[in-house]
């Protein structure tokens, strides 16, 4: 009982410092004992401080990212998506990919191609950024390149793309939902 009452109270305030900073490691440490021990843990802390034009230090990038994006299919089949800023604060150029692309729930199907017996939850479905090609979010298997951004600048990417226009009774009772998990990949520029 006293290993928690000591331990608690930094687990908590480590949580709030890291759950409002907007960073994200992943890297875990799992510390075991008897329940009349006082545990303890070393913990890294690394941080930076950017220039005051906004510009992260030498060696470093930092990118803001969009975390949500939508699309929408009307009643005719038409396809809506959104445009997103990526915003790079860094020294570097950077390159930003898309490295994974996939379903995670719902009945919208993400097809290569849409031919015109494909009723509307079946989506094609592009990321555009300022590369001669759309990527095609369709069965992604390999970094796709969607943007090169300079050092302190900012380019928009566009998801976008086309549906079916057929029904077969379903959608258009009840209509269709999907939820999908896309991971971006940044790299300094070669």
């Amino acid at each position: 009982m006293a290993m928690k009452k000591k331990f608690l109270p930094l687990l908590m305030a480590g949580m709030v410092v890291v759950g409002t900073t907007g960073l994200v490691n992943a890297d875990t440490t799992t510390i075991t004992g008897n329940d009349t021990e006082t545990l303890q843990s070393n913990v890294t802390v690394s941080g930076t401080v950017s220039n005051k034009q906004g510009i992260a230090p030498e060696g470093k990038i930092t990118v803001e990212l969009p975390t949500r994006m939508a699309f929408a299919v009307d009643q005719k089949g038409n396809l809506t998506g959104g445009t997103y800023t990526v915003k790079n604060s860094s020294k570097e150029g950077i390159d930003v990919y898309v490295s994974e692309f996939k379903k995670t729930e719902g009945t919208i199907e993400v097809v290569d191609q849409i031919q015109g017996t494909e009723n509307r939850s079946k989506v094609k479905l592009t990321l555009t950024g300022n590369q001669p090609n759309p990527v095609n979010l369709h069965n992604i298997s390999t970094d796709q390149l969607v943007a090169k951004i300079g050092a302190n600048n900012s380019e928009s990417i566009i998801l976008n793309g086309e549906a079916g226009k057929q029904d077969d009774g379903t959608v258009d009772s009840n209509g269709a939902t999907g939820q999908f998990n896309m991971v971006f990949k940044v790299k300094k520029t070669s």
